[in-house]
């Protein structure tokens, strides 16, 4: 098994792009303004890197289990369906992630 590079670049892409808006807008709807200090860009920074390693891994298990299923006849459809799949996970995680660091703090 080789490592993805297009899945993970654009995970570790894409994800943060999207990812930055859902964290500032879960910081304001749960603590009333965006803070900007050294101590919420950490937390920020450690959800978005546990986010793309557990999301690289998630899709990895499911593109697996998929290419078992069905035969890649249509790579770029598949390469598509991957890409989107990992951000979606990665956005979750994240969202979920930085909220509990929102509230254990």
């Amino acid at each position: 098994m080789k490592f993805d590079w297009v899945l993970f670049l654009c995970i570790s892409v894409i994800g943060p792009y999207f990812g930055g808006m859902i964290c500032a807008f879960l910081e304001k709807s749960m603590t009333g303004g965006v803070r900007r200090n050294g101590k919420s860009r950490k937390k920020r920074s450690v959800a978005a890197l546990i986010s793309i390693a557990l999301s690289f891994i998630a899709t990895e298990q499911i593109v697996g289990l998929i290419s078992q299923i069905y035969f890649q006849e249509f790579y770029v459809l598949m390469r598509v369906v991957t890409i989107t799949t990992g951000v979606a996970i990665y956005l979750f995680l994240q969202s979920v992630i930085y909220a509990m660091l929102i509230i254990r703090s």
